[in-house]
Formats: C-alpha cells, sequence, structure tokens
C-alpha cells in the first residue's frame, strides 16, 4: 500500500519554497518546521547535510552554518524507538558530535519539544552570535 503525503507537511514545503527556503532532500515535517522558523525569525542561510569527514568516517549535519563552523541537530522520534534510540545509533551520535568538536564544530542539539516550543532559534542565534561577534540576531 503506498504511503499517503502528509498534507500539512506539503503545505509547509510548498510555502517554504515560494519563499526561496528549500531543505535540498527530503525533509521531515519537524526538519520542515525548524526551516519555517529559523526563516520567519531571520536566521541567515543555512546549508543542509554538510559533511564533516575525518578519516573514513562521514557525517552529515541537519543544519548548518559552515562560515562559523555551527551546526544544529534534529533529533526526532525519541518515542518511536528510532535509529538515535538504538545502542548503535546513540554510540555513532556521540562519535559524530565528538569528532566535530574536535574539528572547532559547535553544535547544537535540539528535540522536537525544543522545536515545538521554539527553544532551539535562541541556541542557534546564541552559538552564531559567538562565532561572530558582530551578529546582530535573527
Amino acid at each position: 500500500m503506498p504511503k499517503r503525503k502528509d498534507p500539512a507537511k506539503a503545505a509547509l514545503a510548498a510555502a517554504l519554497k515560494k519563499r526561496g527556503v528549500s531543505h535540498g532532500r527530503k525533509s521531515s515535517t519537524l526538519e520542515l518546521s525548524v526551516a519555517a522558523q529559523m526563516y520567519a525569525a531571520g536566521i541567515p542561510s543555512w546549508q543542509t547535510e554538510q559533511l564533516l569527514v575525518r578519516g573514513e568516517r562521514k557525517f552529515a549535519y541537519d543544519f548548518s552554518w559552515p562560515e562559523y563552523k555551527v551546526a544544529l541537530e534534529v533529533h526526532g522520534g525519541q518515542y518511536q524507538r528510532g535509529r538515535h534510540q538504538t545502542a548503535g545509533g546513540f554510540a555513532t551520535d556521540r562519535l559524530k558530535m565528538n569528532l566535530a568538536q574536535l574539528n572547532g564544530w559547535l553544535v547544537i542539539e535540539a528535540t522536537t519539544s525544543h522545536v515545538k516550543s521554539g527553544e532551539f532559534i535562541e541556541w542557534v542565534d546564541r552559538a552564531l552570535e559567538l562565532r561572530d561577534p558582530a551578529w546582530t540576531g535573527g
């Protein structure tokens, strides 16, 4: 049976695309919500799926600002036993965060509740300001 399209997700993706904001790959509803909130808050343009390569290991950030070495990781599905909830997935996430820090990246991690409350916006804004004191905020 084919998967039904989520009309709210489709409407959000269309609205973002109309404003020139695209996520690049097939996005989750949560990631689209993050993009919409960042756009509304005036957060500067971001990249998606920015790769960090360390030796043979490759990791991608959900959202990033490479010129500032700031990234945002959005962890959804914590109540659905997703990949991040398995022992292997959890260990891989820790490796990813440690390698990012050792390479000078400041990585903000947000959960579904942080996105719903909008709390993550302040964290991203502060991270950008820490990397560039001239940053005036979103």
